[in-house]
This record gives structure tokens, sequence and C-alpha cells, in this order.
């Protein structure tokens, strides 16, 4: 790890030594509940890089210091706390001591925004943005005064600017926890540019934060369209590797995968996925589905050995159920779960449609 201790100056570095991380980060805006801390260290989604994805960003709080694991973040070397203060606020180091020290805002914001309100009343937009501005560079760390500027530029007609603030300032939200914040602007978004393979990426991986996995799917999946609409097949298939995340245990995404990877001429992988659908339809009792998916396969790699082998336990499994008595069952009544999944069968009828 890089530490700078040398290069900052005797008052930085001495405060350096006092910061407690956690503090520090709520102090910038972070939720608590995004703060994951295991003893001395601290994991947060990255500030610099924007991660999402995972809590890349650790804090050691015992030492001071900081680094982000991804190895392409500008601050992977990482450096002293006071260094990741100065970089998140947009300040050089000797201001991001004196805010510390100060313990609070500066004053100056509250006027700048109370100007610019008043401002945007009397219909002075260009004067109001300009305190807006203002107030953004005198405290980087309130993302309201960033959604407020992205509103000034679409009631000015710049759609593309408000575009813009509103992405960051959601993607500053989902970084440090504000996840309801972060969803609001999404979806305000999706109604402005429905079409945006970026936002839906953003919105499934939202979702999956959330605890959400069907809605991330369906986000995902409506990028899989856009990519197999504009015949890019590789892309699709990493989206699909996404979806099996979320949801592994679901056989007919497995078969999507598999007829992705046999269509781009990857043949191993091909017949993996379909193995392991049929697998799962098997343990569901699906034996419908896991012959058509076992045919499907034989009829592109009839030389699999691995593919016959499964079908005849298929078959054999097939002529058991048909030599046993049903018993008649009473129809169950439908539920919203049921529905829920009806529809999500759907989505994936319609992508197997689109592959075939």
């Amino acid at each position: 790890m890089s530490d700078d201790r040398d290069q900052l100056s005797p008052d930085a570095q001495r405060l350096n030594e006092t910061i407690d991380g956690q503090q520090m980060l709520i102090r910038m805006g972070y939720n608590p509940d995004s703060i994951f801390v295991d003893g001395d260290l601290i994991r947060i989604f990255c500030p610099i890089h924007k991660d999402q994805v995972r809590r890349s960003l650790v804090l050691n709080n015992r030492e001071k210091t900081f680094r982000c694991q991804y190895t392409q973040c500008p601050v992977h070397e990482g450096g002293p706390l006071i260094v990741l203060y100065a970089k998140c606020m947009n300040l050089d180091v000797a201001d991001a001591v004196e805010r510390l020290q100060s313990g609070e805002q500066k004053s100056g914001e509250a006027s700048l925004l109370d100007r610019a309100q008043a401002l945007i009343e009397e219909l002075k937009y260009e004067e109001a943005l300009g305190y807006l501005l203002k107030a953004r560079k005198e405290c980087p760390e309130n993302t309201i005064t960033r959604c407020k500027i992205a509103s000034l530029y679409l009631e000015m007609g710049k759609q593309k600017d408000g575009y813009r603030e509103y992405m960051a300032a959601a993607e500053d939200f989902s970084v440090k926890g504000e996840l309801d914040h972060t969803l609001s602007i999404y979806n305000m978004l999706a109604m402005m540019t429905p079409e945006s393979a970026r936002l839906r990426r953003q919105m499934a991986y939202l979702f999956a934060r959330l605890g959400r996995p069907m809605d991330a799917a369906e986000h995902l999946k409506w990028i899989i369209d856009f990519h197999m609409r504009e015949k890019q097949t590789d892309a699709a298939v990493a989206i699909c590797g996404e979806l099996i995340e979320m949801l592994p245990e679901d056989p007919a995404l497995r078969v999507i995968v598999m007829k992705l990877y046999a269509e781009t001429g990857r043949h191993d992988p091909a017949v993996r996925e379909g193995v392991i659908a049929c697998e799962a339809f098997l343990k569901t009792g699906a034996l419908a589905e896991a012959q058509d998916a076992i045919e499907w396969c034989i009829e592109h790699y009839p030389h699999a050995e691995e593919l016959m082998e499964l079908r005849y336990r298929i078959n054999m499994m097939q002529a058991d159920q048909s030599a046993q008595p049903r018993e008649a069952t009473p129809p169950k009544a439908g539920s919203d779960s049921d529905a829920n999944e009806d529809d999500f069968n759907d989505f994936i009828s319609s992508l197997e449609d689109s592959i075939d």
C-alpha cells in the first residue's frame, strides 16, 4: 500500500491519526447500514470509481489508511484517511484538514442554496445555476444539491446535462447506501430514456442489492433482448452469466445460456449448461422440460456421451412414471407468487423465441 503520510503537513499527519474511519464516512453522507465493519477493517462501496457491485474500498481504522481492491481504480494504491476524505470532497488536503477541524459545513453553502431558490422562483435560471454550482463546490458531499442542479438543467431544457447530473447523484446515493433515493432517481430517468441499456444495468445492480432478484433479472433480461436485437451475442451471453448468479436454481435460464453458447460456437460450455439445465429440471420433476432440453442438446451435439447417458436416465424416469398409477389431485388455488412465476416464465419463453 502506498502511504503518503510523509508528504502530509504536520497538522494533516496529526489529524489523520485522530480520524475514526466510520465517523468520517457518516460525515461524508454514507448510510451507517452500508458500512461493513470487521474489527479494524471497514468495507464500503468505492466512491471514487462508483462501485455498486461489491465493497471494494477497505479502510484500516487502526493504521488510519485505505485502499481500493479494484486494480483499475485511481486509489488502488491507497493512502492516509485524510487523503481519501480530500479526494471524495474534491478538496486539497489543506482544505480537507480545515473542514474536518471545523466540525461544520461552511456556512456559505446554505446562503447560496437560499439565493438559488429565490432566483428559480423568479425564473432567473442562469443566475440560479451559478449559485447552485458554487454551493456544490462548497459542500460536494451534499448530493441533494446535485439533484437540484439536475432538476434545474431539465427546467432549462438541457436534458443531456440534467440526465448526467441525475445519474451522478444516483451513483452517489447508491455508493452511500441511500438506495431509496437511488431508486427514485432511476425510476424517473427510466421514463426519460426507456431504451438506455446503461440505466437498466444500474437498476439491476440496485435491485440485487435490495434483495429483489426477480426485479433485477427483469432488467437484465431486457438487456439480453437488446443485445440479441443488435446481434451482440457475446454481450448477451455475459449478461446471462449475471442472471445465473442471481437465480442459480432456474433451469430455464440455463437453457437460454446453453442456446446462446451454441450460437456463438462455445460448444463445451453449451453442453455443460444443457446438462445443468436437465439435472435441475429433473430435481423438480419437470420431465417434459428435461426431455425437450436434452433432445435439443443431442440434436446439436450428437457425439457428446454425457448427453446420451442423461437422455437414457430421462427416458427411464419417464417410463417409470408412465407405469405408475396416477392419483387425482385437486387443483391448487392460485397465488401472487404463482402469478409472478408465470410472468417470469413468459419472459424466459420470449427470450428463447428470440434465440431460436
